[in-house]
């Protein structure tokens, strides 16, 4: 196999504007993405594939997230933007860990509504491991799109986006409910897209964000049947609607091209 079909390697991020931190340690396609978003008192996780307990152990060690943030108890939800396993593949070991370090704090995993077949198994199985030990109370919601939350001191927008199934061979299966996140506090929002198609309405919500997270899967001279994911120029191009934008969900190809090697 050709390595340069590998994924990239890690690139930590680090981002604050305004009222909200965010922190990315690595987001690969078919490999995994998690992203920390923090207020210096409390957090959340959009997506957690494989690594993510790893990831979380290193964003908020040694203080590097903010010196007030507990990093057991102060995680209020998590985020998920589909049930393609590079976005909740990791959520097992997260739960087991949290139970371990004797967590008191109630946590809700939310995902796209039409998703629970995935994500419940998950769950059932962690509830059935600590066999009613004392603990943190885990529950979830299956949400539509266009719901508004309000998570501890975040509020969140969502907004339905089109994806699809796929393989390495560009095979086109059924499309996942998936959603993208917008995540506002005060006058500061972050959007992270998940992984989508372009769209009108995918445009109008990622304008005027503070940061955008946007997922870049091809390099620009491929072309993405529609409502499976973007190129690096559609990114780029929806990127520039916001004050500042990561492009994320990379794969050897873009990345090359991302960081000037293609």
């Amino acid at each position: 196999m050709d390595l340069k079909q590998f994924p990239p390697k890690a690139r930590m991020r680090r981002w604050t504007g305004g009222a909200l931190s965010v922190s990315m340690r690595y987001s690969a396609a078919g490999v995994s993405t998690c992203i920390f978003i923090d207020n210096g008192k409390e957090s959340i996780l959009v997506d957690v594939g494989d690594g993510s307990l790893r990831d979380l152990l290193e964003i908020n060690r040694d203080g590097e997230a903010g010196s007030g943030l507990d990093p057991i108890e102060g995680l209020k939800a998590i985020l998920i933007t589909h049930t393609h396993y590079d976005h909740y593949g990791g959520l097992f070991s997260l739960l087991h860990f949290l139970r371990l370090m004797e967590r008191s704090a109630p946590l809700v995993v939310i995902f796209p509504q039409g998703s629970k077949e995935r994500i419940l198994p998950l769950m059932d199985l962690f509830e059935e491991d600590r066999k009613g030990s004392r603990g943190y109370t885990l529950s979830y919601r299956a949400i539509p799109a266009g719901e508004d939350l309000t998570i501890g001191g975040f509020q969140v927008m969502t907004l339905g986006v089109d994806h699809h199934d796929s393989d390495i061979r560009g095979n086109v299966g059924e499309r996942v409910p998936a959603l993208c996140y917008k995540v506002v506090l005060g006058s500061t929002s972050v959007v992270i897209t998940g992984d989508t198609g372009p769209s009108p309405e995918l445009s109008g919500f990622v304008h005027t964000s503070d940061l955008a997270l946007i997922e870049a899967t091809y390099p620009s001279c491929m072309v993405s049947p529609p409502g499976v994911h973007m190129n690096v120029h559609q990114a780029r191009e929806l990127g520039g609607s916001a004050g500042e934008y990561w492009l994320i969900h990379r794969t050897g190809g873009s990345d090359a091209e991302i960081e000037g090697k293609g």
